[in-house]
């Protein structure tokens, strides 16, 4: 191929890095319709690319952009029809729509995921996560399968080809396919499990995780056939074919498609129209031969074949025939296929290569954008356009070779790092400073795009100067700055509201006095969230807007509220925005708002104080005057009803003359005034008289206006409390007879509040063994045994209290030694309704009785000289036994024990060894049976047990056990050593035992029978 061939190649795959701007007017003008495949319906599409047709609308003068949405079953009749002059689809439908009707494409456009450009894309084929059956394409054999229609490539087609190759025909081994419409529609057949699996084009999980329609950790996604390029971002199932063209169909004029074309390019990845599709920009048409070839393997669109006769029926009525001439025709017939595929497909390359170098050419020579192509490698300019020359000052012929950095500002190294980047596509859009040939530096924002030229890495760039904005830009960042910067440091709070009531913007302090975090939490929310209620809310539009809507600026004191709902009072100064008379307040207002809550509490503190000092002045229940030099002053009517003088009898005469006598008011001289000349407040109560000679008590507090000078000036309360003080007296007297009786009383008694002591006398404290220190205010599980007892006696306790009873208990108590005592005590709460408040205790130490009760039972029921049952507590616990035998049919036991010659023993050692003998005895029968058997004395060396559990061959061993050991314990007493034995007689309880009794007798009778066979042995039934 000829240079400049490959130079119109190279231009026309990099035209779209630029765009022309220029306004336009949509009156009269004509409408130009993209239609655009709206994969998820028609909303979205106009979502998606509304914006670009304004964006064009703005960019081409003379014309108005609009959008088609079309489903896959509408484009070829909208194109068919000339319904629309630019279509946006599929790859696949795109070279059916080249084929048929002549479009053809002028840019492909390019994603973005997390950053990373995007030119291809393919089909994802995903399943549940827990299907361990569906692994790889293989296994979709015999499987549902849902797709989004029969046009969508990524939809459908990439896995159909894919299909093929594994050698699957839909139609014969897939047991159903589902169109659903849509790629999440497709997707939420299989979260449903209404199919298998399902196939739609790479991104669309991704994209439905982000919008939380799904949780990508539900699904499997199936590998490829081949390894996946590793520079592909996402996940994938299926070969990669390029990205939706943008296509000009036959009809469209030229010129206009070549301004589409340079507008599209331009399209900075930042702008709104980019960011609305999700795009990071678009390019040059991609190589669509992939998607040529699959439609040629899968038989579709323009390689569809046509139907033929059935082979198997020709040939069985013509073999003889046509056997040899359909091998010699087949030859040729697909040689020439063959051939006649290849022309046609050079012819059309050879067609748009020519229409490519034109429209390049007219477009790089003729643009008024700078454009730049050069050798990434060498970084040596290969071509500029006169839009460059005239930019830096060079000639065409001086651009051409010179060296990118003669023009670039910054180091070789770092130039080298922006040109990598491009290179690899990682990133395209640099903003750099270059020097023109005046020696001017100016700012740049350089677009490049990489592409090969032969061996060559070349980058085509579009360069524009953004001297202006970048001056621009730092001006105002540094107007906004130092805006900023006052605004935070301001001791006020600033808002600003949008659209009457909205809160748009503020500093700090804003959100400092209102209680929240930043003022980022305020934005957005209504102005309705400061004020204390939606009354205050109405009323303060209604007394104030209308002087904001007149231009004036208004300033006002307000109850508003914090986010906590606290209340608090500001002054409000606010203005409208729009300085325009009347004004328009739906720019905005701004309000200054300081809190004087402080300062409103003070006024309100301080108009309270005057109220509480005239209420005080004007009293009638408080005498109130005001002495100098020992004289009254002045005086309020309750002085003078309380003394018994008239006004003129008591102003400006001295006070000696309510003190009984010259000494008493002597002394209240000294104390009073040595008190108020060092500032203290004099506060007692003195013997008064009045005319007639009756003494009183009286309530005096007197307090200095200068603590320097009391004799020039103090103020003083007067008030008759005769009466409290004769109570008081009497209390006094009441008091101290009641502490006698309670400090020497034989019960302790304890005042408690929240479980504290709080009063105790002087029994409590030697009951417990703990000092006054120790046991006032401390909680009272102090005395308490455990903290299961304490709690279990709290619950029980304040209940009964709580209702108004007396509680009355018994329990262990511990003293501050840690030993226990025995303790009765009762308790009744001062205010039921409030028991925790105050309640009164009454302690008893009855450790000695229950001793002594403790001692008496134990004489009841025990033998006194060994310790076992008597023979009337044996009988009873034995009953029981019985009882629970024959409830719950277990085995019992019942043992007569004698102790052999006895009275032999009694006889030679005495009385005193015998009673150690019985002792020894008892132990020893003790320590060999259970806790829970009973045993007992029934009279003189006659012994009985109940073997409680025990079967009748368990029995015998343990009454020979018993045997043995008695056989084998001498007894020491008296400095001998006195051996002996027992007989034992045995018998285990009978269905036909009416009572214990009938068992007692037949262990009684072998009992017997062990004594008439020698002693010293065991007999049972």
């Amino acid at each position: 191929m000829n240079p400049r061939r490959q130079f119109a190649i190279l231009c026309l795959a990099l035209l779209s890095l630029w765009a022309v701007a220029l306004p336009a007017s949509a009156h009269e003008q004509p409408i130009v319709r993209i239609g655009v495949l709206a994969l998820r319906g028609p909303a979205e599409a106009l979502r998606r690319w509304d914006l670009t047709a304004a964006y064009l609308s703005s960019s081409i003068p003379g014309h108005v952009f609009r959008i088609v949405p079309l489903t896959f079953h509408e484009i070829h009749g909208a194109v068919t029809s000339e319904q629309v002059d630019f279509i946006l689809c599929n790859p696949s439908m795109y070279v059916e729509l080249e084929m048929s009707n002549g479009a053809s494409a002028m840019l492909t456009i390019t994603e973005t995921y997390r950053d990373v450009p995007i030119s291809h894309f393919g089909g994802v084929v995903v399943t549940r996560a827990f299907r361990d059956d569906i692994k790889t394409l293989s296994d979709l054999k015999d499987k549902t399968i849902a797709a989004v229609d029969p046009d969508s490539l990524g939809g459908w087609r990439a896995l159909a080809r894919e299909l093929a190759v594994i050698g699957i025909t839909p139609e014969r081994h897939l047991k159903r396919i589902d169109f659903a419409g849509t790629h999440d529609a497709a997707v939420m057949a299989v979260l449903r499990g209404e199919v298998d699996a399902a196939t739609v084009r790479t991104g669309t999980l991704e994209r439905m995780s982000h919008e939380q329609k799904i949780s990508l950790r539900d699904f499997r996604i199936l590998p490829p056939l081949t390894p996946a390029d590793p520079t592909f971002p996402l996940p994938v199932s299926t070969r990669l074919y390029p990205e939706w063209p943008l296509a000009r169909l036959a009809h469209t004029p030229q010129d206009l498609a070549i301004s589409v074309d340079a507008a599209l390019l331009s399209l900075s990845a930042h702008h709104p129209a980019a960011r609305a599709a999700g795009l990071s920009g678009w390019s040059p048409p991609q190589n669509y031969a992939p998607v040529h070839d699959l439609l040629d393997a899968l038989h579709l669109g323009p390689y569809k074949t046509a139907q033929h006769v059935d082979p198997i029926a020709v040939i069985q009525q013509y073999w003889h025939i046509i056997g040899l001439t359909l091998l010699i025709l087949g030859i040729f017939a697909a040689g020439g296929l063959h051939v006649l595929r290849l022309y046609a497909k050079l012819k059309r390359s050879q067609a748009a290569l020519l229409e490519s170098e034109r429209k390049f050419r007219t477009m790089f020579e003729c643009h008024p954008a700078v454009m730049v192509l050069a050798d990434a490698n060498t970084r040596t300019i290969i071509e500029a356009n006169p839009a460059a020359s005239n930019f830096y000052g060079y000639s065409p012929e001086e651009l051409r070779g010179m060296s990118v950095t003669n023009l670039d500002t910054a180091p070789p190294e770092v130039l080298g790092e922006y040109m990598r980047d491009a290179v690899s596509s990682s990133r395209n859009v640099f903003h750099v400073q270059n020097r023109l040939a005046s020696g001017e530096v100016r700012d740049v924002e350089v677009q490049a795009v990489p592409f090969h030229m032969g061996e060559r890495n070349v980058l085509y760039s579009i360069i524009n100067d953004v001297t202006d904005r970048v001056r621009a830009e730092r001006e105002l960042r540094d107007a906004l700055s130092e805006l900023q910067t006052i605004l935070e440091s301001s001791q006020v709070g600033i808002m600003y509201l949008r659209g009457y009531r909205f809160i748009a913007g503020g500093n700090a302090k804003l959100a400092e006095i209102f209680g929240y975090d930043s003022i980022d939490d305020m934005i957005g929310l209504s102005v309705f969230h400061v004020h204390t209620s939606e009354e205050s809310f109405a009323q303060f539009g209604t007394l104030h807007y209308e002087k904001l809507v007149s231009g004036a600026q208004l300033q006002v004191e307000y109850q508003l509220r914090r986010k906590d709902g606290t209340p608090i009072w500001c002054t409000l100064s606010g203005a409208a925005v729009d300085r325009t008379t009347p004004p328009s307040l739906g720019r905005g207002v701004i309000w200054i708002i300081d809190d004087i809550t402080d300062r409103k509490r003070m006024e309100q503190e301080l108009h309270d104080a005057f109220a509480f000092q005239k209420l005080i002045i004007e009293n009638r229940m408080v005498g109130i005057c005001f002495v100098k030099h020992r004289q009254l002053q002045w005086a309020n009517q309750r002085v003078f009803a309380l003394s018994g003088y008239s006004q003129d009898e008591l102003v400006g005469h001295s006070t000696r003359i309510i003190f009984p006598n010259d000494d008493v008011h002597e002394a209240f001289g000294q104390y009073a005034y040595t008190a108020l000349g060092r500032g203290d407040m004099y506060d007692a109560i003195h013997q008064l008289i009045r005319p007639d000679g009756q003494l009183y008590w009286a309530h005096l507090m007197g307090t200095a206006l200068d603590p320097a000078k009391p004799d020039e000036g103090s103020l003083w309360l007067f008030d008759d409390v005769t009466q409290r003080k004769e109570l008081e007296d009497e209390l006094l007297r009441t008091n101290r007879m009641q502490q006698v009786l309670l400090e020497n009383g034989i019960m302790g008694i304890a005042l408690v509040k929240h479980r504290r002591f709080q009063w105790v006398n002087s029994r409590m404290m030697e009951m417990t063994g703990l000092t006054e220190a120790e046991i006032l205010n401390a909680p009272t599980r102090i005395i308490h045994m455990d903290d299961a007892t304490y709690e279990a006696f709290g619950i029980s306790a304040y209940e009964a209290i709580a209702r108004g009873e007396l509680y009355d208990t018994t329990l262990p108590l511990r003293r501050g030694d840690n030993q226990s005592f025995w303790c009765r005590f009762t308790g009744r709460a001062l205010d039921p309704s409030h028991p925790n408040e105050g309640s009164v205790w009454m302690f008893e130490d009855i450790t000695e009785r229950r001793r002594m009760e403790e001692d008496l039972r134990r004489m009841a029921t025990r033998d006194s000289l060994t310790g076992a049952y008597n023979r009337r507590r044996f009988m009873e616990k034995a009953e029981e036994e019985l009882v629970r035998a024959r409830r719950y049919s277990r085995p019992l036991a019942v043992l007569m024990i004698d102790l052999d010659h006895f009275k032999g023993i009694n006889d030679s050692y005495g009385h005193h060894a015998g009673d150690d003998v019985l002792r020894a005895m008892v132990q020893a029968c003790l320590d060999t049976i259970r806790e829970t058997d009973v045993f007992g004395r029934m009279g003189g060396e006659e012994f009985a047990a109940v073997l409680t559990e025990t079967p009748a061959d368990a029995a015998r061993d343990v009454a020979e056990r018993i045997r043995s050991r008695l056989e084998n314990t001498p007894v020491a007493s008296g400095g001998k050593s006195i051996h002996f034995t027992a007989s034992i007689g045995l018998t285990a309880l009978s269905d036909t035992d009416n009572s214990l009794q009938d068992a007692l007798r037949r262990a009684d009778r072998n009992l017997y029978v062990a004594k008439q066979k020698g002693r010293n042995r065991v007999v049972w039934d």
